[in-house]
Parts: structure tokens; sequence; C-alpha cells
């Protein structure tokens, strides 16, 4: 086993730091990332739902019954 020096060590343990904060903003971007893509998800199902009610009422509509509960 080799016997490292004071300088030696704080070296490896810099590095090891900047490689764990590397890690950490890499992981924080992709945390990130599928927040937006889940939100935009739930955007895109939301608009669909408004649609299926739009068209609900106009089928509706094109009935002649009034729809006062949409």
């Amino acid at each position: 086993m080799k016997n490292y020096s004071k300088e030696e060590d704080e070296e490896k343990e810099e590095k090891n730091k900047e490689k764990v904060e590397k890690w950490r903003h890499k992981k924080e971007r992709k945390r990130e990332k599928r927040k937006k893509k889940t939100e935009r998800k739930k955007e895109k199902r939301e608009r669909e739902r408004e649609r299926e009610r739009e068209r609900e009422r106009e089928r509706i509509k094109r009935k002649g019954v009034v729809a006062t509960h949409l």
C-alpha cells in the first residue's frame, strides 16, 4: 500500500467533490426535464378532456336538448 502525501489526499478529495457536484447537477437537470415532461402530459390530457366535453356539448345541441349540467 502506497503512502500518500497530504497534498495528494487533498487533490483526490477535491476531484471527488467536483465529480459529486457534477453528478448532482446532472441528476437535477434530469429531474427538471422529467418534471417538465409530466407537466406537458398533464396539460395535453386536460386539453383532450376539454375537447371531449366540447364535442359532447355539440352533440347534445344537435339533438336539441339543452345541456345545463355540462
